[in-house]
């Protein structure tokens, strides 16, 4: 999360609050659910996002399912990936170390020696300014990510009766949520795990069905969700 409000400051140049980032790690992955991420095409990866979306900027960090045939499915152990794109460049990917001393004193240094050879009129633009840009009224507005439009994993428990499936179909036709992939194991103790995966929605209609998910799922009985990452071109 702290990455990505500094990478995003710099691509937009306006400062963000921490705040502002919806933040969700990886504690609460289950195995099943990287297991179920694979069958369906994909590996669960936790991605920090900011994009720009008529004059509002969107920034969270949350696990989330990316293609296999991606580069970002790729990276792995303290290796990280980035990707970055513009309206005229298209897509471009950037792979390197993410951890390290020697990487993070390179860093550091950077930041030292720029802040060192600012120039003493205080100008606010040039080669010195750490990237930042003063804010003006033109500046996207930051938001938490409320109407970003994506596709969503769903995993909704149920008990294994007639009916369940039934039930949780016509809570998402209600909500006007079509449905990408379907997914249904055997039942193992009287339970049976539904995988949906959806068309693009925005956050907010997710918000608005989503007591009706869990209420469908029954009592006691878990109803989660990731994003799933759309194609980067990489």
């Amino acid at each position: 999360a702290h990455k990505l409000t500094l990478l995003a400051a710099l691509a937009f140049g306006v400062p963000i609050n921490l705040t502002a980032v919806e933040v969700q790690g990886i504690d609460g992955i289950d195995p099943l659910d990287m297991s179920f991420a694979r069958r369906l095409g994909h590996e669960i990866k936790l991605i920090a996002q900011a994009r720009l979306a008529s004059n509002r900027l969107l920034v969270r960090v949350q696990p989330t399912l990316v293609p296999r045939h991606s580069m970002l499915a790729q990276v792995r152990g303290a290796m990280n990936g980035i990707v970055l794109q513009g309206d005229l460049m298209g897509s471009a990917f950037l792979y390197g170390s993410g951890a390290g001393g020697r990487q993070t004193s390179s860093a550091v240094l950077a930041d030292l020696l720029e802040l060192a050879n600012r120039p003493m009129s205080g100008a606010r633009t040039g080669p010195h300014n750490m990237g930042f840009w003063p804010r003006s009224a033109a500046a996207p507005a930051v938001d938490i990510g409320a109407d970003y439009v994506c596709a969503y994993y769903i995993r909704v428990r149920l008990d294994d009766q007639a009916g369940a499936l039934a039930k949780v179909s016509q809570v998402l036709a209600d909500a006007d949520v079509s449905v990408d992939a379907l997914l249904q194991d055997a039942a193992k103790q009287d339970l049976s795990d539904l995988i949906i995966m959806t068309h693009p929605i925005s956050g907010s209609q997710l918000r608005a069905v989503w007591p009706a998910l869990q209420a469908a799922a029954g009592p006691d009985h878990c109803a989660l969700v990731y994003p799933v990452l759309g194609d980067c071109g990489c």
